[in-house]
């Protein structure tokens, strides 16, 4: 079916719910303030050194693809708010695609459309989740043509790649099942012709997108990021891996069996799906605070019902057992919508875009704003700390914040555990008067997550106040305060 007749065959109530999601995408990301993680990637985009770029890339954790796409919008001084924008455009193209190629039932599709999988947290909240969004579905939609589109298909594959580490498991065993099966088509068929050399090419792409990725990731072990978010008990980690691979190889020796039997109809599809999922819970279980990274599930699921009803389109008839009645594409239907409805209870998926709308996600615009009318363009700034301070710098209209920890402008924070690192007060104090020795006073902007050790008490009680943001105000904690600093 063709691109235009599934644009007019799409019913009309689908169409309405997709406007109502983009209006309520807009209307939310108006309101939303971006948080320190969101400003990291755009001053990336916007300031890194390309010679520098791998070196960044491995203390950040995170492949290159979202910086690629924010990095002509970034560097051409496109305002900041282009970041959200960015990814709200790319999860409601997603959106689309899912509504015009997925095979799921109408009233699946509606379920999905006004689920957290396309409201807020992956389109409002800009991060590289958009991207696994819109290429998870683009996948989908071309995994059952793969052998005709192989050089689309591994492409896909290989930007997957490049968007997130909870990503990899499930491009890596799409590349690998598909590797796997062509090599045993090519040895029944004697492989030659244009197909075979397509899916060659389309087979190394991936293959490409490993290789740098491992480029990419040479340093990470150097990483403070690293350090604070794996479990520090390494028995854990080798355990998780380990099972992993135990079960890798299982699923491995399965595929190379003859699929002969009825059994294995699905054989492809329930490997990816088994392996996508424990690549995901073994870096949930191996990292801290990833609970809210669980929408990686959710593209796992939707891909793996999706491909399973592009095969399994019968109805059951009356005497159909019922293991084939559970099985049947209505019940996937059913699972699908109870996972999603169960998965938005459980995650509270609506409660932080209506916290969003009540309060600030940041104050960082607030703060920033008031740097660039009542501070001089000349004036001496400097920080408390550059992980919560960072996400002024792109509202800042000709001003600098210095770090006195690393000792220059503050952009992207440098997560090198060489370069990121804690100070007491008096240092700070000491390392501001070393790199303004012509200064009397300073303004500092103290954020409220400080990397200083030894504050005084009193400290706001004898400096000389010109913001403070409202305590608790904040979804994120990102309160700010702007004081003048006596270096005498």
């Amino acid at each position: 079916m063709g691109i235009r007749t599934r644009i007019k065959s799409l019913p009309i109530y689908l169409y309405i719910i997709f406007a109502v999601v983009v209006f309520v995408n807009v209307y939310l990301l108006v309101c939303h303030e971006p948080w320190r993680d969101e400003a990291q990637a755009w001053l990336i985009a916007r300031d890194v050194k390309i010679s520098d770029l791998f070196l960044v890339l491995s203390q950040e954790g995170h492949p290159l693809l979202w910086y690629a796409v924010l990095f002509p919008f970034a560097r051409l001084g496109i305002p900041y708010i282009a970041l959200n924008i960015i990814s709200s455009l790319l999860v409601d193209t997603a959106l689309f695609f899912l509504l015009l190629f997925a095979p799921f039932r109408s009233i699946t599709k509606a379920v999905l459309a006004v689920s957290p999988m396309f409201v807020y947290f992956v389109s409002v909240i800009s991060r590289s989740y958009s991207l696994c969004a819109l290429l998870v579905i683009l996948i989908a939609a071309v995994y059952h043509d793969r052998s005709r589109h192989s050089v689309l298909y591994g492409f896909l594959i290989a930007l997957l790649f490049q968007t997130h580490m909870l990503m990899v498991g499930m491009a890596f065993i799409l590349w690998y099942v598909w590797l796997l099966s062509f090599l045993k088509s090519r040895k029944i068929n004697k492989g030659s012709g244009e197909s075979s050399k397509s899916s060659i090419v389309g087979l190394l792409l991936p293959f490409l997108s490993i290789v740098l990725l491992v480029a990419e990731f040479s340093g990470i072990f150097t990483s403070v990021a690293l350090s604070k978010s794996i479990v520090s008990e390494k028995p854990i980690l080798l355990a998780v891996f380990g099972i992993i691979a135990a079960l890798f190889l299982a699923l491995i020796a399965a595929l190379v069996l003859n699929k002969r039997s009825s059994a294995f109809v699905y054989l492809n599809e329930t490997i990816i799906g088994a392996m996508t999922v424990a690549w995901q819970i073994a870096v949930f279980f191996v990292y801290r605070h990833m609970t809210s990274r669980w929408i990686t599930i959710v593209y796992a699921i939707v891909f793996i019902v999706w491909i399973i009803l592009d095969i399994k389109k019968e109805t059951p008839n009356k005497d159909a057992s019922f293991l084939k009645r559970l099985s049947c594409p209505m019940a996937l239907n059913i699972y699908l919508i109870l996972f999603i409805v169960g998965y938005t209870i459980v995650t509270h998926g609506y409660s932080l875009a209506i916290k969003d709308i009540q309060s600030a996600y940041s104050d960082s615009k607030n703060a920033a704003e008031f740097i660039n009318e009542q501070i001089s363009s000349d004036s001496i700034i400097v920080c408390n700390s550059e992980e919560s301070c960072n996400a002024l710098v792109p509202y800042l209209d000709g001003r600098t914040i210095y770090s006195p920890f690393s000792e220059r402008e503050l952009s992207f924070v440098n997560r090198d555990a060489r370069c990121l690192h804690s100070m007491s007060y008096t240092q700070f104090v000491d390392t501001c008067r070393r790199m303004f020795p012509d200064e009397k006073s300073i303004y500092c902007v103290f954020s409220r997550e400080t990397a200083l050790t030894d504050v005084p008490e009193d400290l706001f009680d004898y400096v000389k106040m010109l913001y403070q943001s409202r305590f608790d105000s904040t979804i994120y904690k990102e309160e700010y305060s702007v004081f003048i600093l006596d270096l005498k």
